[in-house]
């Protein structure tokens, strides 16, 4: 769904009073999506809007992107990147690239589709789950196994029970993307909530702007920030109660603790990484124990 960049587009150009037009492409269409940031980086295209965890040369890739129970709301989310400085860290790790940081985007609840109702991790460890990053190596450390698809590779696996589950999204996303057709039952305990993603610019043309430019790319993208979750709160309330009306199901206390667990040795292994991943780990932390999450 593009609606929300369309909208940013539209935005930048009505707070520049015309003067920055932006012309919006489909995931993949000018360049795929591990090469965004180098595409911005180099030029080849003046701005993107991506997950840190697809570009392999950040090491704060996948901490940006949300590991695993890193955060279960947006306040929590915004709690981290701007109180805690999250947002200072990954925009300075951007800069190494030649690239802006405009703004982090909340993206959606990070839920779990599957063919049969998973009320355990012990269902879980009968399936084959599409999982990528942090959740990947959560699942396969309490013994739940993964494979790590592209989107587009999912539903297909699923018809051809290659996997029996899928962690990609939102309820309404597995919706449009219809992987509900081949799994129609949705885990309610998140696996993180949000996902994000971030929107960025090429640091020359960041430079070679004024601050009338500037501020409407600022003020722009702070509103896109909210804006695709917010229409994905309302329409996963239109599928739970439709496409997915009697099949949601939630994890007992016991096995979100057991998760949490395996969630927190994942985080410590990627704080170990460097410097500015071990601050990252240690804002997370500091704010899982402010909520109780963490002792």
């Amino acid at each position: 769904n593009l609606g929300h960049i369309t909208a940013f587009a539209d935005d930048v150009a009505k707070r520049s009073s015309g003067r920055i037009h932006i012309t919006v492409f489909p995931a993949g269409e000018v360049v795929s999506s591990p090469n965004v940031l180098k595409a911005v980086s180099s030029g080849v295209v003046e701005m993107g809007v991506s997950t840190g965890s697809h570009f392999t040369e950040l090491a704060l890739g996948s901490i940006e992107s949300g590991l695993p129970l890193s955060w279960m709301s947006i306040d929590e989310a915004a709690a981290i990147f701007d109180k805690g400085g999250l947002m200072d860290l990954v925009s300075a790790e951007y800069a190494k690239f030649g690239v802006k940081y405009l703004n982090v985007l909340w993206n959606a609840q990070y839920t779990i589709i599957s063919k049969e109702p998973v009320r355990s991790l012990d269902d879980l460890r009968k399936m084959t789950i599409r999982a990528i990053g942090g959740s990947a190596k959560m699942f396969e450390a309490l013994g739940v196994k993964t494979v790590p698809l592209a989107p587009e590779d999912i539903l297909l696996a699923l018809d051809k029970n290659q996997i029996q589950g899928a962690l990609y999204g939102a309820p309404f996303e597995y919706v449009v993307d219809k992987y509900y057709k081949a799994a129609p039952y949705i885990l309610m305990t998140p696996m993180l909530n949000p996902i994000t993603d971030g929107v960025f610019i090429n640091q020359k043309i960041w430079d070679g702007m004024d601050k009338e430019c500037r501020d409407a790319l600022l003020g722009a993208a702070q509103t896109m920030r909210t804006a695709y979750y917010e229409y994905g709160v309302e329409k996963d309330k239109e599928a739970l109660v439709t496409i997915f009306k009697d099949k949601q199901t939630t994890l007992p206390p016991a096995d979100i603790a057991t998760l949490t667990k395996a969630a927190i040795a994942v985080w410590d292994k990627e704080g170990e990484r460097n410097g500015d991943n071990g601050k990252a780990i240690a804002i997370i932390k500091e704010n899982a124990k402010r909520v109780g999450r963490i002792q």
